[in-house]
């Protein structure tokens, strides 16, 4: 399994001609195996993605996220679910395990 996040804050204007091609792009995607993960999708992008049915697609499989770490922790998830991440890994999980093995060396 693959996922993409799209980080839609980043997006200056979505009109309906580029709704259509994200939807598009998503349908594509998903048939590949690939998740789609959207986040910070602004008010302004919204009717334009309502209008196509690309919201809706994103809302229906649980891929809208409010900010980007939320929709990294959401791929993660996905991930684990599907056995490619082991379960532990991730930068907070990381980080306790770099610092566990640090103070355990320090312990010695």
């Amino acid at each position: 399994m693959r996922v993409v996040v799209l980080r839609m804050s980043r997006v200056t204007t979505v009109d309906a001609s580029g709704a259509l091609m994200l939807k598009d792009a998503v349908h594509r995607l998903n048939r590949r195996g690939i998740a789609v993960l959207a986040s910070g999708i602004r008010p302004g992008q919204r009717q334009a993605l309502e209008s196509v049915g690309a919201l809706e697609l994103l809302r229906r499989q649980g891929r809208e996220y409010a900010t980007t770490p939320e929709a990294i922790a959401g791929a993660r998830d996905r991930l684990r679910e599907a056995g490619v991440l082991a379960p532990g890994h991730g930068p907070a999980e990381a980080g306790a395990s770099a610092a566990a093995a640090a103070a355990e060396e320090a312990a010695r």
